[in-house]
């Protein structure tokens, strides 16, 4: 515990010597100075003997104390005190007749005093050290808690302490501020030391072991701290540095200061993350009643925006627990399971529950930990998981907590969260609406379409978003055309590079797409329609691409995608199957699970190979995976589009579960015109031209398209003549039909 705020002694020696001084005394003027004065004189009573104990008293005592004091001893009856007296006066240039008449400083008399506590000779030292003790009615003291300054009931107040707790607290602040506290205790035995700090703090040793135990609440709250993380000495316990500069300002902010991160403002809404609108209708009722909330997702996916997000919609600010050292701030540089949980505790006591939502980032290390082992495995201490599970029962502050994995999070912990929400990447409309306002915010000039095209080609992070831009900032050259140059290389060199992951290339129509060029069975337009009316109803839609290879059934199920604004997820049979048992069965499910959650176009490519029919199936496996699919696209709430090329092997029980088949087939000889003329502007087409390809075997798109991409690969070639062009079209439909032929 004591690694998570180092001991409060370094950090304030600096400001002890302003504070306090044994030739200055105590600031009467300061709230904290009876219970100074309270402390020093129940050491004193313990240890009158040592001379540490005369320096304490001197410290405590005013100047009209020091001055009767001074009187009391030169009035003395034995001669070798009165002696000591008048020499140590002399030495200090001070005249008796002065201190009689009340005209000395109290830096001259403590100066003088000091003098005479440094001569050893006990029957002075003892003589002055029971003057003062009645100067300060020490003996008059009968226990008790030590008075508390304002600030120190507040924190009471705070954290709902006990008088007993708070009164430690006070102790221990009083005895890291007096002078030579610690050379005095370091002097005597360990029992001897914690029976004056149990003096001190008004309660019997038995109370004050119990009140700083591990697993306390004044420990578990981190408002003490033990040194080496255990308390094996008197030592070992001490004010966490936050809470010591809290009782020297007298105010909480220096505790929220070394809690809380510096705050910012939300910079998106939630409608930009991919979190459905009921799913955020519940996370806000859970927060609005007090309750924790979980999210989880992989790194960089925009948690933690999400959550910024959430509270400004409510009308709230968000309070960070600290997820990093500080410079200086009494921070340790690893922070551990029960230094996070200490940390959640105590802000969860700082924040307004009416105006603030208390957010606890990276939360893996007290989640996680909470599995024993685990917390050994993957580094910082571990605990039971009764522990967290209490305190999130106890927690009644609303929290969103953070976490990149819910695995190895104790179900019991689980259970007691208000809701878990799944955090995937930012839709495509999201993605979209982020860039463009960060672009438009970095006043970049970019082309008006540069953010669609951006999120068109590729599924970026947030933090990856906020790469670009920054990136885009620091071009050389500000011209749009460069600008969105600078950008196509960076996002190349970004999904080539260690973080790929956050660059994910996205499959899409070409270029130029001209739907008009499918021969479908269904108008392209009212396919369109259809699916655009259905999904802004919320409607699920699954329809059925049939057709030979090469009719554009993919690229057509692409321009949809691109048409409606949402992501195309295409998924082919070798990202589904699996050769170990059920794994396959486990892939389609999370297939249906990842689609729907990212509101994304589910395209099943070759969808032949994974739904065949059953009646012929030869392992009980093909059964399985075919009843899987079944069961998850009877289930499923979006758009899927199957492509296959061989309509007769698809389970005719699938096939009865789409809304619509389409069948692509050979381009007419209006569609071959429009084809020749899109591929190869540069050539003058005619109907002639279309007689040879129409004797020809029949054509498909595809044909035209790859001798477009043979004969202009090389542009030093030059143009092509239209019989070259037609040869290697035909070329093309004859070598694909014979490949249909024999079965592939």
């Amino acid at each position: 515990m004591g690694q998570l705020l180092s001991l409060a002694r370094p950090y304030s020696r600096g400001m002890r010597r302003r504070k306090l001084s044994s030739r200055s005394g105590l600031d009467h003027g300061d709230a904290w100075a009876p219970v100074l004065r309270a402390a020093a004189s129940r050491l004193s009573l313990r240890f009158a003997g040592e001379r540490e104990t005369l320096v304490l008293l001197l410290e405590a005592c005013t100047e009209r104390e020091l001055q009767r004091a001074t009187r009391a001893l030169a009035a003395a009856e034995a001669s070798a005190v009165v002696s000591a007296v008048t020499e140590a006066l002399d030495r200090a240039h001070v005249s008796l007749e002065a201190v009689q008449g009340g005209r000395m400083h109290r830096d001259e008399l403590s100066g003088a005093l000091h003098l005479l506590a440094q001569r050893d000779e006990p029957p002075v030292t003892r003589a002055l050290v029971g003057i003062l003790q009645e100067q300060l009615g020490a003996h008059s003291d009968r226990g008790g808690p030590l008075p508390s300054p304002p600030i120190a009931r507040t924190l009471q107040k705070t954290f709902d302490l006990s008088d007993e707790e708070r009164s430690v607290l006070v102790a221990l602040f009083a005895a890291n501020e007096l002078d030579d506290v610690h050379t005095l205790l370091h002097q005597q035995a360990d029992r001897r030391a914690l029976a004056a700090l149990a003096d001190v703090a008004g309660t019997t040793v038995a109370e004050y072991a119990r009140l700083t135990a591990a697993g306390g609440r004044l420990e578990r709250f981190g408002l003490i701290t033990h040194g080496r993380g255990s308390r094996d000495s008197w030592s070992d316990v001490s004010l966490c540095a936050p809470v010591l500069f809290s009782f020297l300002s007298h105010t909480l902010e220096d505790l929220s200061g070394g809690v809380f991160a510096a705050p910012r403002e939300a910079r998106l809404t939630p409608e930009d993350f991919p979190v459905p609108s009921v799913e955020r209708a519940v996370i806000q009722g859970a927060l609005s009643a007090g309750r924790s909330v979980l999210l989880a997702g992989a790194a960089g996916v925009g948690k933690t925006e999400f959550a910024f997000a959430v509270a400004a919609a409510m009308g709230r600010s968000v309070r960070s627990v600290e997820t990093a050292p500080r410079q200086g701030g009494g921070f340790r540089e690893r922070s551990s399971a029960q230094d996070r949980m200490a940390l959640a505790r105590m802000a969860a006591r700082l924040i307004d529950s009416e105006r603030e939502i208390l957010l606890i980032d990276e939360a893996d290390a007290i989640l996680q930990s909470a599995g024993g082992i685990l917390g050994a495995i993957f580094g910082g201490s571990s605990f039971d998981k009764a522990e967290l599970n209490t305190f999130l029962e106890e927690l009644s502050v609303p929290t969103i907590w953070i976490t990149n994995s819910v695995a190895a999070v104790p179900p019991s912990a689980m259970r007691r969260f208000g809701h878990v929400c799944r955090f995937s990447r930012p839709t495509r409309r999201g993605r979209e609406r982020i860039i463009s306002d960060r672009l438009r915010t970095a006043e970049l000039p970019l082309e008006p379409d540069a953010a669609r095209d951006i999120v068109r080609r590729y599924d970026l992070s947030p933090a990856a978003i906020d790469r670009l831009v920054c990136a885009l900032e620091s071009a050389p050259d500000r011209a749009p055309a460069e600008l969105s140059r600078f950008a196509d290389a960076y996002l190349r060199a970004g999904a080539r590079g260690p973080l790929a992951h956050e660059y994910r290339p996205l499959p899409s129509a070409v270029s130029n797409y001209d739907a008009s060029l499918c021969n479908a069975s269904v108008p392209v337009a009212e396919l369109l329609h259809t699916v655009r009316t259905r999904a802004n109803s919320g409607r699920a839609t699954r329809l059925l691409f049939e057709g030979p290879p090469g009719g554009g059934k993919t690229q057509f199920a692409l321009h949809l995608a691109d048409e409606l604004g949402r992501e195309a997820l295409v998924q082919r049979p070798s990202d589904l199957l699996s050769p170990f048992v059920g794994e396959a069965e486990q892939n389609i499910a999370r297939m249906f699970a990842r689609a729907e959650a990212t509101d994304s176009i589910l395209i099943l490519d070759e969808a032949d190979a994974l739904l065949a029919d059953r009646a012929g199936a030869a392992h009980s496996w093909e059964v399985t995976q075919a009843a899987e699919f079944l069961q998850g696209l009877q289930s499923f709430g979006g758009t899927l589009i199957a492509c296959t090329n061989r309509i007769d092997a698809i389970d005719p029980a699938l096939r009865r579960r789409f809304h619509r088949q389409v069948c692509f087939r050979a381009l007419g000889s209006r569609q071959i015109l429009d084809a020749l003329r899109r591929f190869f502007p540069d050539h003058q087409w005619t109907d002639a031209h279309a007689d040879p390809l129409g004797a020809a075997p029949p054509l498909m798109l595809s044909d035209i398209a790859n001798a477009a991409d043979m004969l202009t690969s090389d542009p030093e070639a030059g143009l092509c003549d239209a019989e070259t062009i037609i040869t290697e079209i035909i070329a093309n439909a004859r070598a694909r039909d014979r490949t249909r032929l024999v079965g592939f």
